[in-house]
């Protein structure tokens, strides 16, 4: 073998190979990886870093782990090893209260408010990424049970991802469900406390401590509250401000509420009849409040109102901030959209936050139900 006339070279025990000898000067490895610079180890003070890609691979750490003469990026791929994939399903999450009169005079507009109100399923029911739960309440709060649903089957109140083929409930059972517990129920002939019972069926203020309805009411969930009476509220307390008082501090805002009232509109009644007294006020006053709409109680073709109510409730519901766990760097983020229909299209109105582990999409209307959301970014190495 060839040797280096400058270095003594001696046997080694096992007489296999040779080994320089005491006092000859050797290339230090300074970082302790086994490699030195004329091995090909580009930073020897790291010992993440290395002559090749085996011992050595690409991470996401802004530094050359390979010595391949780029950071982060795989030299055999071209793979940017800081790219990351998040999908999301958007889904929406509503919950629909129904605050019915139950007095004798509203038995005939009820039964036509059934057949109108079952619209709303159409967009809140049906697909397992319809995260709603719908149900009623009476406005009679003196009654034993007073603020618990009224019930149908066994069941308390719809869940829409629990309707349609292959889930425990069918379309025709959730419509069902709607008439009966609109229709199907003793009269009352107590004063209408719509705000009270609303209160009590949402655990609201005072009321809290009751469960009287567990489970019904999420705090991530837009809440939409219907009040559907001839009457005019005959609610002490809460007053109003209280009421969406608590409504705030129940959801957070009180632009995570939306009222609705079916209610008298004005000083007539619907047989043409002088009745200030029975106006609606307050329940308009409550939907004004929160941006909802009023319908007259008197009104004979209701379904094209709870339609729209439900396909506004559903845009309501719809998620605009998704998680995505590490930060990204900011132009690097490229979000696409993917309809149910299978159709894509990039969303460029969307914003970063929570230190850029957090997308926020500002599109209006955000991406309806079921679509997904696929986003493609880069992670700030000096963040993770």
């Amino acid at each position: 073998m060839a040797c280096d006339s400058e270095t003594a070279w001696f046997p080694e025990d096992d007489d296999d190979t040779l080994t320089p000898g005491p006092g000859t000067p050797q290339e230090p490895d300074l970082d302790g990886d086994n490699y030195t610079v004329s091995e090909g180890d580009c930073d020897d003070t790291n010992e993440s870093i290395g002559p090749n890609s085996f011992e050595f691979p690409e991470i996401c750490d802004g530094l050359d782990n390979d010595c391949g003469g780029e950071a982060d990026v795989v030299d055999i791929s071209g793979v940017h090893t800081c790219l990351r994939q998040a999908q999301f399903e958007q889904s929406l999450m509503v919950d629909v209260l129904f605050v019915i009169d139950t007095t004798d005079p509203m038995e005939t507009y009820l039964a036509n408010l059934a057949s109108g109100a079952r619209s709303i399923l159409t967009s809140l029911a049906g697909e397992d990424y319809l995260d709603s739960h719908i149900g009623t309440v009476s406005m009679d709060a003196e009654f034993d049970g007073a603020g618990a649903l009224l019930a149908y089957d066994g069941a308390e109140f719809i869940s829409g991802s629990d309707v349609g083929p292959g889930t425990p409930h069918s379309m025709l059972w959730a419509e069902n469900f709607v008439s009966a517990t609109f229709t199907q129920n003793p009269v009352s002939e107590a004063p209408e406390e719509g705000r009270a019972s609303a209160s009590l069926a949402l655990e609201l203020g005072a009321s809290g401590f009751q469960e009287v309805n567990p489970g019904f009411m999420r705090e991530a969930a837009h809440l939409v509250v219907v009040f559907l009476t001839s009457n005019e509220d005959q609610t002490v307390d809460p007053t109003i401000a209280e009421f969406e008082a608590d409504l705030a501090d129940a959801k957070g805002d009180l632009s995570e509420v939306t009222i609705h009232a079916i209610v008298q509109g004005g000083e007539l009644d619907c047989y043409g009849q002088s009745k200030p007294e029975q106006k609606g006020y307050t329940y308009q006053t409550m939907a004004q409040d929160t941006a909802g709409t009023v319908l007259s109680i008197c009104q004979d073709m209701t379904s094209g109102f709870f339609d729209a109510m439900g396909q506004n409730s559903a845009y309501e519901g719809l998620e605009t901030e998704f998680d995505l766990v590490v930060p990204a760097q900011a132009n690097t983020v490229a979000v696409t959209i993917v309809d149910p229909m299978g159709n894509q299209q990039p969303l460029d109105d969307f914003a970063l936050a929570d230190n850029n582990t957090t997308l926020v999409i500002t599109a209006d209307p955000p991406p309806s139900a079921g679509s997904l959301i696929l986003v493609d970014f880069e992670v700030d190495p000096d963040e993770i």
